[in-house]
C-alpha cells in the first residue's frame, strides 16, 4: 500500500485569514429572510418547499479555539435564473442568545448534495438555515441543533470522522468559507469528493481519509508511530495490510490511504466488511482503533 500523500502541506491553515469581515451578528440578512427567521424562532413556523435536509456534519480542528465545521445538505433547490444566484442564509445562535449570520452564494446545481463550512467554537448551538434568491422572496428553511465537539485535548488522541473519498485537489480560496458548493466539501484548503454510500465494486480502490489530533511530537515537531489497516469480515481478520508510518507535524496527523479490495490478488467476495484502522503513537504510548464499515457489491 502506498504511503500517505502530503496533504499536510496543502492543509497549511491558509483559511485562517478567511474569517468573516464583520463581527458576529453584524451581517444583515435580507428583510424577508430576517422576518422568516424571527417567525420561525417565535412561532416554530417553517416553510420548506425545497425539502431541505442536513445529511451530515464533519468537524475539523482549527487554531484559535475554533472548529472548521462542514455541513452537507440536500434538497430540490431550483436552478437560478440566468445571471442570478441562489443564496444560503443561516444563523448560528449561542445559548446566551448571541448569534452569527452567514450569507453564501450557492455555486451550481448538485446531483447528490451541497456543502458549506463555518468557523465556530466547540459547543451546542441552534442553527437556522435557508436557501433562496437574492432577496429571499423564494425561500425554504429548516432549523437544527449543531453539536460541535472539542477535538484539541492535550495528551488525548482524537480524530475527525473517518470516511471513504474518491479524490482530492487543492481548492479555491474564495470557495472555502464564502460559498456553498455542489457534490464536494472542503477541509481547510483541500477540496474533497467523497463517497456518499460505502458500497464498492471489487475493482474500485476507495481512499480512507481522516485527521488525527493530539499526537505526540518529537523535538522537531514530528509524530512517531505506525498505522495498520485490516479488513474484517464477520468479526474476524480477513486481509491485513503492511503497516505505514504515522505521518504528522505539530500534533496533527493525516490518514489518506487507498484500500485495495483484494485478498491474495483475488477480488473480495460480495458482502459486508469493516476496515479496522489502528493508530499507535510511540511518543505518547497510546493507541486508538477506528472501524469503518463498507460493502462489496
Amino acid at each position: 500500500m502506498r504511503k500517505s500523500q502530503s496533504i499536510l502541506a496543502i492543509l497549511a491553515f491558509a483559511f485562517l485569514v478567511l474569517g468573516a469581515s464583520k463581527a458576529p451578528g453584524e451581517l444583515k440578512l435580507p428583510k424577508k429572510v430576517e422576518k422568516a427567521f424571527k417567525k420561525a424562532l417565535k412561532k416554530g413556523e417553517f416553510k420548506n418547499p425545497y425539502n431541505l435536509q442536513i445529511i451530515d456534519q464533519m468537524n475539523f480542528l482549527m487554531g484559535g479555539g475554533q472548529n472548521f465545521v462542514v455541513l452537507l445538505f440536500k434538497g430540490n433547490v431550483p436552478g437560478p435564473k440566468e445571471g442570478e444566484n441562489n443564496y444560503l442564509y443561516a444563523r448560528v445562535i449561542r445559548k446566551d442568545g448571541g448569534y452569527m449570520n452567514l450569507i453564501k452564494v450557492v455555486k451550481g446545481k448538485a446531483k447528490d448534495f451541497y456543502s458549506f463550512a463555518v468557523l465556530i467554537a466547540p459547543g451546542n448551538y441552534r442553527f437556522l438555515m435557508g436557501v433562496g434568491d437574492k432577496k429571499g422572496k423564494k425561500f425554504s428553511m429548516i432549523m437544527t441543533v449543531l453539536n460541535v465537539p472539542s477535538l484539541g485535548k492535550p495528551g488525548e488522541i482524537t480524530y475527525s470522522k473517518p470516511m471513504f473519498i474518491k479524490n482530492f485537489t487543492r481548492g479555491d480560496r474564495q470557495e472555502v468559507l464564502g460559498a456553498v458548493i455542489p457534490d464536494a466539501f472542503y477541509s481547510g484548503m483541500i477540496k474533497i469528493i467523497p463517497y456518499r454510500q460505502y458500497k464498492f465494486k471489487s475493482d474500485e480502490q476507495p481512499t480512507v481519509f481522516m485527521y488525527l489530533y493530539g499526537l505526540g511530537k518529537d523535538e522537531t515537531g514530528l509524530a512517531k508511530g505506525t498505522v495498520t489497516f485490516t479488513i474484517m469480515k464477520g468479526g474476524k481478520e480477513y486481509v491485513k495490510f503492511k503497516g505505514t508510518s504515522l505521518k504528522g507535524r505539530g500534533g496533527i496527523g493525516i490518514i489518506d490511504q487507498p484500500i485495495l479490495l483484494k485478498k491474495e490478488n483475488k477480488p473480495l467476495p460480495k458482502g459486508n466488511y469493516q476496515l479496522k484502522i489502528k493508530v499507535k503513537d510511540e511518543l505518547l504510548g497510546k493507541e486508538v482503533e477506528i472501524n469503518l464499515p463498507f460493502e462489496v457489491i
